[in-house]
């Protein structure tokens, strides 16, 4: 568990000091724009993060958006890269809870597992497909004191290694199988959608999204999002309220506060009224 507990505190280590000194308030984000391409099997860049496409010998310009992070100002910090931190440290905390708790059953396991892995793929997201809105967004920079408040807003997401640490009870078969799937078709929903939509809009441009992920849902993230921390609800302990409290918080920043805005500035496109009669919500609308 020591091993664990020591490769936790490595990973969380190299996520935080990939971000540039994070705690530095007067400086954005040093994240370099990918701009060298992806290289193709004629060792010839076929795709271009900015500025040109080039395959089989044409090339044209881009007219995508350039969601490069821009610097932030001195005194602030974006809710993406606080998230980055917070996130940063999910799997040396779920670690630390079952070495505190000295649990190391199948429940705190898997727990510590899929709790750990949504923080690091988090980090990694956020180098390869971030939502520039929580970096660039004059909305999402905070000074001190309302960084502070955010991070102690998403600090429930705590109390689920918690909760599973302390749990001592036998996790059934039947709990372990749900837990498992959700997890995972949550978050195939949740990551893809959000790539699919960064890489879009970068190469597109604006517009409705109405394709993949987006043909039958309009906020397929959400979904997926839904249905992993359904399951880490059923790994902290099914019949513990307290573990629920997560999904409410969820729900609150999402269903309540996030969708109606992201819908209002969504309806702007034309086609937006078509798009809704054929999609759910959250759920997918197949008939």
């Amino acid at each position: 568990m020591l091993t664990m507990l020591r490769i936790s505190m490595i990973v969380a280590m190299v996520a935080v000091a990939a971000n540039a000194s994070p705690w530095s308030f007067a400086t954005g984000s040093s994240q370099p724009s990918l701009k060298r391409g992806i290289v193709g099997l004629e060792g010839k860049p076929w795709i271009s993060n900015r500025v040109m496409f080039v395959r089989g010998g044409e090339s044209r310009r881009n007219k995508g958006i350039d969601l490069s992070k821009v610097d932030v100002p001195a005194g602030k910090m974006s809710v993406g890269r606080m998230l980055e931190i917070h996130k940063a440290l999910w799997l040396p905390v779920a670690a630390a809870m079952m070495y505190f708790f000295d649990n190391y059953s199948t429940r705190a396991s898997l727990m510590t597992g899929f709790f750990g892995a949504y923080g690091v793929l988090w980090v990694i997201k956020s180098y390869t497909f971030w939502d520039s809105k929580m970096y660039n967004s004059p909305d999402a920079h905070y000074g001190l004191a309302g960084t502070l408040f955010n991070t102690v807003m998403v600090g429930n997401y705590f109390l689920y290694p918690y909760l599973a640490a302390k749990n001592t009870d036998p996790l059934k078969p039947v709990a372990a199988f749900a837990a498992s799937f959700l997890f995972t078709v949550g978050g195939f929903l949740h990551y893809g959608a959000d790539a699919q939509k960064f890489f879009t809009l970068q190469s597109r441009g604006s517009g409705l999204i109405t394709v993949g992920f987006f043909s039958k849902i309009r906020h397929p993230s959400y979904l997926g999002e839904f249905l992993m921390w359904i399951a880490l609800s059923v790994l902290a302990g099914v019949e513990n309220p307290i573990s629920w409290i997560p999904v409410a918080y969820l729900f609150l920043v999402t269903m309540i506060i996030g969708v109606p805005v992201k819908e209002k500035s969504l309806a702007r496109y034309p086609e937006y009224e078509e798009w809704k009669e054929n999609t759910g919500r959250i759920l997918p609308k197949m008939f």
